[in-house]
């Protein structure tokens, strides 16, 4: 059996004021108790992607899911995410 999926990006945008496009069309599955590892070169929108996680970023298109749920539709003050960003 599969397990559920702990968090999701479906097809997420993010452009910044600039108009440089950090994410354009990512999509990923992190099923429950495993591992995410995100490699890239600088600038490549690995740290963008994880901020729109815990909505330190908002998508400007697309779907950010966590435990099922639109983190779009989360209180952000009630919201708690953590998660470590290794150089």
């Amino acid at each position: 059996m599969t397990p559920p999926l702990a968090v999701e990006l479906r097809d997420v945008h993010k452009r910044f004021a600039s108009g440089a496009a950090a994410l354009d069309g990512v999509s990923l599955a992190v099923p429950e108790g495993r591992t995410l590892v995100l490699l890239g070169t600088s600038g490549s929108g690995k740290t963008t992607a994880l901020k729109t996680v815990n909505r330190l970023v908002t998508v400007d298109a697309g779907q950010v899911v966590v435990l099922g749920q639109d983190v779009s539709r989360w209180d952000p003050a009630k919201f708690t995410c953590v998660f470590a960003i290794q150089a």
